[in-house]
Parts: structure tokens; sequence; C-alpha cells
């Protein structure tokens, strides 16, 4: 049984950690964005069955990431974009399912299209950042666009998926409220 509270608390962290993500200027807030995202993913998990496949992707991307960091390599690069790819997919797909069932199928319809515009702006990141690595003539004035470019998308990107996270923490936390503490 769903515990529309318990997710909603995953989702909170979540919010939080993707908002100190994006902010992180320093090291250790980089740290404290992955903890909060795995705490998060975990009690969002504990509340629903079908989003512990997330806190799984969510520990296999911090794994591959810190090899990354280490050993660096085109095919971990990859790998850590899949698993976090695979990540919001199944917190949309699946918080999506859990607003249907409470009725809301606008939130759910958006949730369903949330994913789907985050992973075409990671193919258009990475895909602009392969046209960059495979030219042969590259000015620093370009590079530079192509940085801005990708931090644009990067922001546009993320500022979506923190608002889907935050509607739907949202929604479920006036749920929880509504059953009187009891999903």
């Amino acid at each position: 049984m769903t515990s529309y509270g318990t997710v909603g608390k995953g989702l909170w962290l979540i919010f939080i950690g993707q908002i100190l993500g994006i902010l992180s200027i320093f090291p250790v807030m980089v740290l404290i964005s992955a903890v909060l995202l795995l705490v998060g993913l975990y009690i969002a998990g504990k509340g629903e069955v079908r989003l512990r496949p997330a806190f799984v992707c969510g520990i296999a991307e911090l794994l591959v990431a810190v090899l990354s960091a280490w050993t660096p390599s085109l095919i971990l690069t990859v790998a850590v974009t899949v698993l976090d790819v695979l990540i919001v997919y199944y917190i949309c797909s699946v918080t999506s399912d859990l607003l249907d069932a409470l009725g809301k199928r606008d939130m759910a319809k958006w949730g369903r299209v949330v994913w789907k515009i985050y992973l075409l702006g990671i193919v258009a990141m990475n895909m602009i950042s392969l046209a960059v690595v495979t030219s042969r003539v590259v000015f620093w004035s370009m590079m530079e666009l192509i940085v801005a470019i990708n931090l644009g998308i990067r922001f546009v990107i993320g500022m979506i998926l923190l608002l889907h996270l935050y509607h739907v923490y949202s929604t479920f936390e006036e749920q929880e409220r509504s059953n009187g503490g009891a999903s």
C-alpha cells in the first residue's frame, strides 16, 4: 500500500538535494546533495515499492561517478548519465501513476512529459559536446559558447524537474493531511 506522506517526504529531500546540486560551488555541497538524493530515494521507496529501483540506480550512479573520478572513461561517463536519466524516469513515471490514482490526471500527464524533456535535454547536451570534441578546429570562444549552451540546457531541465518534484510533494502532503495521516 502506498504511503503518500512517506513518498512526499522522500521527494522533499530529493528536491532539496537537487537545489544543492544546482548551487554546488564547493565539493562538500555536491556530497550533501548526493546524500540527500539517496536518503530521499530510500524514504520514497519505503512509501512506494515501485520507487525502489530508483534508489538502486542512485547507489549505482554514485559508485560509478566515484570510479569515473579516479579512472576517467567515456563509458563510465555515459553510465552515470544513463543512471541519472533512469532515476528521473522512475520518479516521474511512478509518481505519475500515483497522481493518476488520486485523480490528478493533468499533473500525472505532465510528469510523464517531464522525464522525456529531461532525457531530450541530456541528449542535446551530449550531442553538442560530442560535436565539439569530434570537430577538428575548436576555438576558445566556441568552447565558451558550448559550455554556456550546455549550462543553459542543464538549468532549464533542472528547473522543470524541480517544479515537478515540488508540485508532486505538495500534492502528496495534502493527500496525507486529508487522510488524517493514514494513507
